[in-house]
């Protein structure tokens, strides 16, 4: 009773400081979502412009490396262009397979297990844990069952790593990955919600593939950021090959941080002996 009090509570005082809840329906949550796919492609050409001339300036400078960051290999034309245009395709099979996928979940939301309330200040941030943990075992699953690693390899397959590697995705994926969030509808994940968090799980992920910068102090212990994807993209680190299953665009593991921790001090000690060579 305490904690049910305690709950109701801090329900009444998010609704009297902001007037109401995240959502009250679904039309809000679709506007939201046109919003966002209309800035995505600008999103995503303007962050690769903005990488390509940060690393512009940087082209020549490998004296004195002293973090990953600053041994790159930058934009090579055909390259970007492959990865744009398999993001491009990916965008036609996602329409097409959402013919099919869509139905399916809304069918299984009029036989959900649990009746969720979309305008209860919990639901967005258990919509975004939710779709990350179906994100991680799809992504995880695409590295260990050979299966799924033959759609998602093509993620992988660049020379290079930049934001225009981001866009290199699977074609045929959006045919059967789907199962892995069908779980969401079943447990009372409104189809439309899913759709909204899955966009933003993707739109964060996009920047993750850049050598441009690092975040460090407790966020990268918590977060996925670029150089614990870096490491998830590296062939061989360390004489270790790293690539099964990195998490998903939140729930970051601590090991693998730890990695690419050990990593960036491995380049730090290089540069220090090189140095004092």
């Amino acid at each position: 009773a305490a904690w049910q009090h305690k709950e109701t509570h801090l329900q009444n005082r998010l609704l009297n400081e902001t007037g109401r809840y995240m959502f009250s329906n679904t039309d809000e949550i679709t506007t939201l979502i046109k919003v966002l796919n209309a800035i995505a492609i600008p999103y995503f050409f303007i962050l690769m412009a903005m990488e390509y001339a940060a690393l512009k300036r940087r082209a020549g400078n490998t004296k004195g490396i002293t973090s990953p960051i600053t041994a790159f290999k930058g934009y090579e034309l055909k390259d970007a262009l492959c990865s744009i245009a398999m993001g491009a395709l990916k965008l036609m099979t996602t329409a097409l397979a959402a013919l099919f996928t869509f139905p399916l979940m809304k069918q299984l939301y009029e036989h959900r297990l649990f009746d969720l309330e979309l305008s209860a200040w919990w639901y967005v941030p258990v919509l975004l844990v939710f779709d990350d943990f179906c994100y991680y075992w799809y992504h995880r699953t695409a590295h260990r069952v050979a299966l799924f690693l033959a759609e998602h390899s093509n993620h992988h397959t660049s020379e290079h790593y930049n934001l225009s590697t981001a866009l290199r995705q699977s074609v045929l994926g959006p045919f059967y990955a789907f199962i892995f969030w069908l779980p969401m509808p079943l447990l009372g994940i409104d189809p439309i919600a899913f759709v909204l968090a899955h966009t933003l799980n993707l739109l964060y992920q996009y920047w993750l593939h850049t050598e441009v910068f690092e975040i460090t102090g407790p966020l990268q212990y918590v977060l996925n950021c670029p150089q614990h994807h870096r490491l998830h993209h590296a062939r061989v680190v360390g004489g270790h090959q790293h690539g099964h299953a990195n998490p998903g665009a939140h729930g970051a593991h601590r090991q693998q941080n730890l990695e690419a921790a050990q990593v960036r001090d491995q380049h730090q000690r290089a540069a220090a002996d090189g140095q004092r060579g």
